[in-house]
């Protein structure tokens, strides 16, 4: 069994920041030391020095269609491990292969590719699941929708819980007809994904969105396609031509927005921008997402998934363990 130590963290927990030394046994968070305690009888395999770096959990990304040139709507097993492998540039450890509105028999390739690496050891950030962006959307979740703000609380009574998206494809709030943005705006049962790349949402709406709905019922999703940490030019989502300039993906036909070109380490350096405190931060791009979908991650605690990021004064990652294992450094 492998044990890291990780030494002189700021270790960002649930509500502060302390300075402490954190042990990491194979997949998973074993003890975590005080600044004052005696680490001489420590034994481990490997001491990694953080000077005194940001030790967080690392991002969640529930919404992500692709990423460095390859797109989950690809079919392609190869096509999934190389956006495992270039999340973790960004500090996601767990994410949800994301699809289009296609055929029966492609989103069947699509979920049975995404079944055989789920929760296995890539090269690179977890799948866990898998997120169909249509044809339908489970009870689960409401977006793309035009539904009215009455039906979307009923829906909630049905098992309704998550919104694709907030404020984009969606009915928006006016006085006089709330919409799907104003259910989700009431609803306690709504966990709220945002886009917040300053493109699909102003950031002052973002604000709105987290004062009502509160820091834990907000999800930074990415969006991302596959021109993501790639150039500017002519890409591709799903069978769509999209063109990618000025951070932004729209789409060649009508120049709508095409999912996006996100990170989610810029969407957390977004919120602290905002003036959210780093804890918030990480609740928002971590420990929110990980406790809607079960995960044993998203909180430095003991026993926890080692799914770990550390940051510089900056915000920029230097670092990515996925289970316990470094997956990236900087």
């Amino acid at each position: 069994m492998k044990k890291i130590l990780l030494k002189n963290a700021n270790l960002v927990l649930e509500n502060k920041i302390e300075k402490a030394t954190v042990l990491v046994c194979e997949d998973k968070i074993e003890k975590i030391f005080s600044k004052d305690s005696d680490l001489s009888q420590i034994t481990y395999d490997e001491l990694i020095d953080l000077e005194g770096k940001y030790l967080g959990p690392a991002f969640v990304d529930v919404h992500v269609h692709g990423a460095d040139g390859a797109d989950a709507m690809d079919i392609d097993e190869e096509a999934l491990r190389r956006i495992s492998k270039y999340l973790t540039k960004e500090g996601t450890a767990n994410f949800l292969v994301t699809t289009l509105t296609s055929t029966k028999d492609e989103l069947k390739n699509v979920l049975e590719i995404a079944g055989k690496l789920q929760n296995k050891d890539i090269d690179g950030a977890n799948i866990f699941g898998v997120h169909m962006e249509g044809p339908y959307f489970a009870v689960v979740s409401v977006g793309h929708s035009n539904a009215s703000y009455e039906a979307v609380i009923k829906a909630v009574d049905y098992g309704l819980s998550h919104a694709t998206h907030t404020f984009n494809a969606m009915k928006g709030f006016t006085h006089r007809e709330p919409g799907v943005v104003g259910a989700v705006f009431n609803s306690d049962n709504i966990m709220a994904e945002i886009i917040f790349d300053k493109v699909h949402v102003h950031p002052e709406a973002v604000r709105t969105l987290i004062k009502i709905k509160g820091v834990d019922k907000v999800v930074c999703v990415t969006d991302a396609m596959s021109a993501t940490g790639l150039a500017e030019g002519k890409y591709k989502l799903g069978e769509l031509d999209v063109n990618v300039k000025d951070g932004q993906a729209r789409l060649v036909s009508n120049n709508a927005l095409a999912g996006s070109v996100l990170r989610m380490d810029i969407a957390f350096k977004n919120l602290i921008d905002l003036g959210y405190s780093i804890t918030d931060a990480f609740k928002m791009t971590s420990t929110n997402a990980a406790k809607e979908f079960k995960l044993n991650s998203g909180l430095i605690k003991e026993n926890k998934d080692a799914d770990l990021v550390v940051l510089d004064k900056d915000y920029n990652v230097c670092m990515t363990i996925v289970k316990g294992k470094v997956k990236y450094t900087n």
